[in-house]
């Protein structure tokens, strides 16, 4: 474990110590400077046209990924929330690691979708899927949420049998203490419910929804309140018509108390957590309004990493901007002694340093990492050159990467990033390349397999002879150009989207047609005048 470390306990949060937990939780979102989150999930992609590409526009990859998240849930959601205490210089960071899957209840059976290679590389990295299945905290999104409250007001549900005969056991003694008018006999326990309902929603639900309307007496103002305590008894209260109303509101009371969020390539994480909990809209504007409303001030270190390194001398630079890659540089590589008075930063948290793919350790890094590179730029631009010059503040941390504010990186898109808070960024990517076959047809294949030895390339085919090529860096471009203008069977030349798009070239050969058309219409009724 690092030096920087405090280890005490970790908190995984399951279905039987969620509602025990959550005061805590909330606390420490409360306390905190910011919110670190990760995410591990069903599936990347379900269909391969969704796989992610080079000519994707902002619209293009928002589709894709909504298109999958339809039908992919988190499973597991690591939140660190990190407060900072000025007069030690440290930041601590409070994780939970919550372990989520989806229960039936009422007309709600959530249908979704596994890819085998995301349960298995899960599986690689000792991911707990008994935790899982047997202990995962069930949801509901916004839409989920109101189906059931109409299901329960409709009341047709048949009550379960188990249910029914738990009712009929307690019946009476909740009869009998529901008609005493001693006014300090108000609480009622019930000891020890069925295992059933215990872990059973739905079942919880119908015995809530039975209890609630069947003792309600408008004549007296008496309502019964119902709740489950952290030993699984049944707690009913009677309360007046008025407190019941403020109850039921505090109880579906879902705010967001988050004030800075941030993570490590996080667009598939936010958007994951906006559809399983929430509602996503299917406009790509809308989506954008919505998360900036929900979540004012998001960091991705994804592009902060981009920003850093431009600042970093040569001989100090990170080979990749990988969350475990930019972890050991700050934690004990050449990025540990390059900032004087960086502070230290603890977590509760008892992990390997190896625990990577593990949603709770995933985001102690993320706001690990986070604070370095801030603390980076800080020092540099407010001129911290000795271990005597001040601490900074945290405040001071936030305003140094204001650059990188609401900006999302984008995987291998058209775009390095978009931005959540107003009009994204014109193009940095390197402008498309066209591969024209100088024989009969264009083998794609042949195309891919010459250029494999580039990182990242996508080719799309647009006529038999042609195909566009996006490439991610300038220097590869240049480079392709230069070795492959010159070959037998195909050459690589810069796009041009009058020449080398498909419809821009038919409209072009069609306007010449009508060109010469009326030239020789013109000719010919200047010769019958003649």
């Amino acid at each position: 474990m690092c030096t920087s470390c405090s280890p005490i306990k970790m908190s995984e949060i399951l279905c039987d110590n969620f509602e025990q937990q959550l005061p805590e939780i909330i606390t420490a979102i409360n306390k905190s400077r910011f919110v670190a989150i990760d995410t591990e999930f069903t599936a990347l992609y379900l269909q391969n046209s969704d796989q992610r590409s080079l000519f994707d526009t902002p619209e293009d990859r928002y589709a894709k990924l909504y298109r999958t998240v339809q039908h992919t849930i988190p499973i597991q959601i690591g939140l660190s929330a990190f407060s900072f205490d000025p007069g030690v210089n440290i930041y601590q960071s409070k994780t939970f690691t919550f372990y989520i899957w989806p229960k039936p209840i009422m007309s709600i059976n959530l249908l979704m979708q596994i890819q085998a290679t995301s349960f298995q590389f899960l599986s690689q990295h000792d991911f707990d899927y008994n935790k899982l299945i047997y202990y995962g905290i069930p949801f509901l999104n916004r839409k989920q949420h109101f189906q059931v409250q109409n299901d329960l007001k409709e009341e047709n549900w048949p009550i379960d049998c188990v249910i029914e005969k738990y009712l009929d056991d307690i019946d009476k003694n909740i009869h009998t203490w529901w008609m005493s008018d001693n006014e300090n006999d108000d609480k009622l326990i019930i000891e020890s419910l069925k295992h059933k309902l215990k872990y059973d929603i739905d079942a919880w639900y119908h015995l809530q929804n039975h209890l609630r309307h069947n003792y309600q007496d408008v004549s007296k103002n008496k309502r019964l309140w119902t709740e489950k305590s952290e030993e699984n008894d049944l707690i009913l209260t009677k309360v007046t018509d008025k407190k019941f109303k403020e109850l039921n509101i505090k109880d579906n009371l879902k705010e967001n108390t988050i004030r800075s969020a941030l993570g490590h390539n996080l667009l598939m994480d936010l958007l994951l957590l906006l559809n399983t909990f929430d509602e996503l809209p299917i406009s790509y504007k809308k989506f954008k309004s919505k998360l900036h409303n929900d979540f004012p001030l998001i960091y991705d270190t994804k592009c902060l990493s981009f920003k850093v390194l431009r600042k970093i001398p040569k001989k100090l630079e990170w080979k990749r901007n990988t969350l475990e890659d930019l972890y050991e540089y700050w934690l004990d590589g050449r990025g540990k002694t390059m900032s004087y008075n960086t502070p230290l930063v603890k977590t509760d948290m008892v992990l390997q340093n190896n625990s990577y793919h593990h949603a709770g350790w995933d985001s102690y890094c993320t706001g690990f990492v986070f604070v370095h590179m801030a603390h980076y730029i800080a020092a540099r631009q407010l001129g911290i050159k000795s271990h005597k010059s001040r601490n900074i503040t945290s405040s001071e941390h936030l305003h140094a990467v204001k650059m990188i504010e609401n900006q999302v990186n984008l995987i291998q898109a058209s775009l390095s990033h978009i931005q959540i808070d107003g009009p994204d960024p014109k193009s940095t990517r390197p402008p498309w390349l066209v591969a024209i076959s100088l024989e009969n047809h264009l083998d794609t294949s042949q195309v891919r397999l010459a250029l494999s030895t580039y990182r990242h390339i996508d080719i799309e085919q647009i006529t038999t002879q042609k195909a566009i090529i996006a490439v991610s860096s300038v220097n590869d471009a240049d480079e392709i150009l230069e070795r492959f203008s010159k070959r037998n069977d195909f050459v690589i030349r810069k796009y041009n989207s009058l020449l080398h798009n498909k419809y821009a070239h038919q409209l072009f050969k069609l306007s010449i047609g009508m060109c010469a058309f009326t030239a020789v219409g013109l000719f010919y009724s200047m010769y019958k005048r003649i």
